[in-house]
């Protein structure tokens, strides 16, 4: 994942990222989102040597892109059952909340409904954002939980996130528009 990480950084636009992802070996169960300041958005699923991408249509500006750790199923990866129980009911109440959304809030309402949905705790079995708890994974004892959120408003140039858990951090706002800025990306 962290060659292909590297190849879109290097890129210097949308169309070469993606080229340079097409084109990459890959040996990774991974997604990656994609996505542009001028609204364009791919998400890529990749399986091994297998890779899929995911257009969100750029006529659908509001669309937000949505993934919890388990295959969307594009394509040949429909048939990879790859999540876990607290996967998809977080994808479902995501999905539920995005169904509510007024997409008519002007200013930054995109992202404070972007920060109200990863702090979302509703579910109380399944939170979107849980407290770390010890469960059984895959025969393994491991502490879960949220680590971090990151929100990037690209048209902005900026990245918000919790730096920890954010259950006990608020989230910090840096400008990407520093020496490194690839403009394009």
């Amino acid at each position: 994942m962290h060659i292909l990480l590297r190849a879109v950084l290097d890129s210097s636009t949308f169309d070469d990222a993606i080229s340079r992802i097409k084109r990459a070996s890959k040996g990774t169960m991974s997604h990656l989102l994609v996505a542009s300041k001028f609204g364009e958005v791919k998400m890529v699923e990749c399986a091994g040597q297998h890779c899929e991408m995911l257009d969100i249509p750029e006529t659908r500006p509001s669309c937000v892109a949505l993934h919890t750790n388990h295959y969307l199923g594009c394509g040949e990866l429909s048939r990879v059952k790859t999540g876990t129980q607290s996967s998809y009911h977080r994808f479902s109440r995501a999905s539920d909340v995005l169904k509510n959304w007024d997409q008519t809030v002007p200013g930054d309402g995109g992202v404070l409904r972007m920060k109200n949905l990863l702090l979302d705790t509703a579910d109380t079995t399944f939170p979107i954002c849980r407290s770390f708890s010890a469960q059984s994974v895959a025969g393994s004892s491991l502490n879960v939980g949220t680590l971090t959120c990151l929100i990037f408003d690209l048209k902005k140039g900026q990245m918000h996130f919790t730096p920890g858990s954010p259950l006990s951090h608020g989230f910090v706002t840096y400008s990407l528009m520093g020496p490194l800025d690839h403009s394009a990306l």
